[in-house]
Order: structure tokens, then sequence, then C-alpha cells
């Protein structure tokens, strides 16, 4: 009878280790998606904080880490983990590839020369004005072309 309860009591023990692990490493985890959203989003998030929030609270406050219902509940945590992870990359990714580098593009594209140091004619501002005009009109479908591949590889 002894050797049963020993036993009872060793698994037990394994069963809080291994539970104390897993929270640790969901904790963790959570932690790291989180630091993944750049500040400027950080408002944006808030609705998918929140839903984040409500799927790992269960488990903070009313699940038993011996229960039937843990499993489910990590399994759903780890869905959960998974969806908004992919949600701040894809958001990360359209920044970065689709809103930074097109005005960083546009801030390089030359709309206007300016003299330096002599007036110019009206004739030839309208000139330097339609030479530039005809670059932008080569660069502005180019980059579009790069945005359409990007935007087609998510696909």
């Amino acid at each position: 009878m002894t050797n049963k309860m020993d036993n009872d009591e060793e698994k037990l023990q394994q069963t809080h280790h291994g539970a104390e692990c897993c929270f640790k490493l969901m904790l963790q985890e959570n932690k790291r998606i989180r630091a993944k959203v750049p500040a400027v989003l950080e408002p944006l998030m808030i609705f998918h904080v929140d839903r984040l929030d409500r799927v790992i609270e269960p488990g903070l406050n009313a699940i038993n880490w011996t229960s039937i219902n843990a499993d489910a509940y990590l399994a759903d945590v780890h869905a959960a983990f998974q969806d908004f992870e992919l949600l701040v990359d894809r958001v990360s990714d359209i920044i970065t590839y689709r809103i930074d580098a097109v005005l960083s593009d546009m801030s390089g594209t030359t709309l206007v020369d300016l003299p330096a140091d002599e007036p110019w004619t009206v004739d030839h501002f309208i000139e330097r004005t339609q030479v530039n005009r005809t670059v932008g009109k080569i660069t502005i479908p180019c980059n579009t072309n790069v945005l359409r591949f990007h935007r087609d590889s998510y696909i």
C-alpha cells in the first residue's frame, strides 16, 4: 500500500512539474510574441491582444493543471499564439515592404529641380519638370510591379 502511495505521489509531482514547465513556456511564448508588435501598431492591436488575453485567462484563474481540460486549453492557447504571430508578421511585412518602401522611393523621386545658383526661365523650368515627370512615370510602375510580386507571394 505504501509503495502505491509513493508511486501516486511521484506521478503527482511529475505532473505538477510538467504543468509548471508548460505554464512557464506558455508565458515565455506570450512575452516573445507580444514583443514582436511594433510600437506604432500597439493601438491597432488592442482587440487582438484582448482576444489573446481571453484565451490565456482560464489557465491563470480557473483551470486545474491536472484536469482533463488542460490539454484542450493548451491547444487553444497554442492556436491563438500562432494566429496572433501570423497577424503580427504579416502586418509588419506590409509596413516594411509596402508602406516604408514606397515612402522611401517617393522621397527619392525628384518632382521639381530648382536652380542652385541662377534663375531659370519659365520654359527651362517646364522642360526640367517634364523630364522629372517622365522619370517618375518610369519609376512608379517599376515599384508597383515589385509590390504586386510581393503581394502575390502571400497568396
